[in-house]
């Protein structure tokens, strides 16, 4: 036991030592001074389509009534057609071929096509002017009813300009087609103009956006009468009208919804000043359709802007007819088309501790259904940087290196003199001979012998001393008898009664005076 008490304090000192000794030797090699990153500035450079405002399509106001003449003081009526080919960027070259007929009907019963101007080939647009003899299709349409045996008075003429245009671009030669109606009403005694006279479609073909434009028109010469006099009447062009703002909403109607306002806003925010701050920006849009056909646009060209801010249209009815020329092609449609806008934002700004050179590409996208536009939330994209310098800085891990390793040789040395004062205090004491054979024969004869405070009395007994406990073992195993262990200060004693006799042996801590034999007083 007691050479624990020292092995054990004495290893952890000496554990202690080596490592203090080891930190220490760390502490001390360690430089003095060591080199460090600092951040010198920050920045952030954030974007997003924060904004929009959509606006209702431009549509020919319907308050003024459809314009209407008396047959009878109308003396002729010279009709026109014009045709405008019109694009975003310069083509080389538009040719095209154009017709004008006549559809005579009763709808639900007959119609007759008749040719008015034959087809003529025409260089950047076109323009014709012919006779419209409304007498002439009133008896047509009479000897039609007669022939059929079908009664009728009021025919509907509809007045028909098809178009075929070539136009040669940078990207090929594109071949479209354009029609464009005007209806009119006959009768004996009044003819009727139904509005609207104009029609203008938007088309894409291979990047190029283009519009057809196309107008009908009419000069009405009247003969003379007390109610107007002989005079000419022109037809009048209603204008478009204004564009009306929506309310800010998450969905618009596909059918009056004409332009869209959309605003990308982006800023750098820094820590600490720079200057020559530059933004190359360019937005660029993608209709996709689902079978992964794609049309590309081109919103805002790659530029230096200045502030903070791009605002541009989306053209909604342009992407609608797109997808109408494209469900016409295919003759197919699809549920949804997405529209995605992408922005491409190239920072540069200059500051003392370096360039800052970012790009952020944020983007939306905008489903197009068949009855409502579908607006998403806005988002926003940032990115983050800093630049750093490397510093000479006091070297604090050497200075706690050292501070911790004296610690722990302070703790190892203190460890080390207890050790040596617990040593000390227990050096020369020997175990007694009996203490040892105690607790050997307590380990060895655990089984007989049995530990007791006192003794019975032994009154009339006859005591036998014996000279080891071997021999107080043998006769009690020959007896068959406990041997009775008894604890004093000075001494154990061990006994084994058999009747009147008992036998006993004395195993003295310290020699006992001579003469006593080891007897025990009773």
């Amino acid at each position: 036991m007691r050479n624990y008490r020292i092995i054990i304090p004495l290893s952890v000192a000496l554990i202690l030592l080596i490592i203090g000794s080891s930190m220490l030797g760390r502490g001390l090699s360690a430089p003095t001074t060591t080199y460090k990153e600092e951040t010198r500035l920050s920045y952030r450079v954030q974007g997003g389509f924060d904004d929009h405002q959509a606006y209702r399509k431009s549509i020919i106001e319907t308050d003024s009534p459809d314009p209407r003449y008396f047959s009878a003081i109308t003396d002729s009526i010279l009709a026109t057609y014009n045709y405008s080919f019109l694009s975003e960027e310069r083509v080389s070259r538009v040719t095209g071929q154009a017709e004008i007929s006549a559809v005579l009907q009763t709808p639900g019963l007959w119609q007759k096509e008749l040719i008015l101007v034959p087809q003529r080939e025409f260089t950047e647009g076109f323009s014709t002017s012919f006779q419209l003899d409304t007498d002439y299709f009133l008896q047509l349409t009479a000897d039609i009813s007669k022939e059929i045996g079908v009664s009728t008075s009021s025919p509907l003429l509809i007045l028909k300009a098809t178009i075929h245009v070539e136009a040669e671009t940078s990207s090929g030669v594109l071949k479209d087609d354009f029609i464009q109606t005007c209806q009119i009403d006959l009768s004996p005694k009044i003819t009727v103009w139904r509005r609207p006279f104009t029609l203008s479609r938007k088309r894409y073909w291979e990047g190029l956006i283009y519009n057809h434009q196309g107008a009908f028109g009419y000069a009405i010469q009247l003969k003379p009468n007390i109610l107007f006099g002989a005079t000419t009447i022109h037809s009048d062009i209603l204008q478009a009208s204004p564009t009306v703002k929506l309310d800010p909403s998450s969905s618009y109607p596909a059918d009056t919804t004409g332009t869209i306002d959309v605003t990308l806003s982006y800023q750098l925010d820094s820590d600490e000043p720079v200057t020559q701050v530059e933004n190359e920006v360019e937005v660029n849009a993608i209709l996709a359709k689902p079978n992964g056909k794609e049309f590309l646009f081109n919103l805002v060209p790659r530029s230096l802007l200045e502030g903070n801010s791009a605002t541009f249209p989306l053209d909604i009815a342009l992407y609608y007819d797109i997808i109408a020329a494209e469900e016409e092609a295919t003759e197919g449609t699809a549920p949804n088309y997405e529209l995605t806008i992408s922005a491409d934002v190239h920072t540069v700004a200059y500051s003392e501790f370096g360039v800052i050179d970012e790009i952020i590409n944020p983007d939306l996208k905008v489903t197009l259904g068949p009855n409502q536009l579908a607006w998403p939330n806005e988002t926003e994209e940032t990115k983050t940087g800093s630049f750093a310098e490397t510093v000479v800085a006091p070297n604090t891990g050497r200075n706690t290196t050292i501070t911790g390793s004296l610690a722990v040789l302070g703790i190892a040395l203190a460890v080390f003199l207890y050790t040596y004062w617990s040593y000390s205090q227990t050096k020369g004491i020997q175990i007694p001979a009996a203490e040892i054979e105690a607790i050997r024969a307590k380990k060895d004869h655990k089984d007989i012998i049995v530990d007791v405070q006192t003794l019975p009395p032994m009154k009339g007994q006859v005591v036998i001393p014996l000279d080891s406990l071997g021999e107080l073992i043998k006769i009690a195993d020959a007896l068959l008898k406990p041997v009775l262990h008894q604890t004093e200060v000075d001494k154990h004693a061990y006994y084994v009664t058999d009747g009147v006799t008992r036998y006993q042996y004395i195993s003295a801590v310290y020699p006992e005076p001579e003469g006593t034999n080891g007897e025990t007083p009773s």
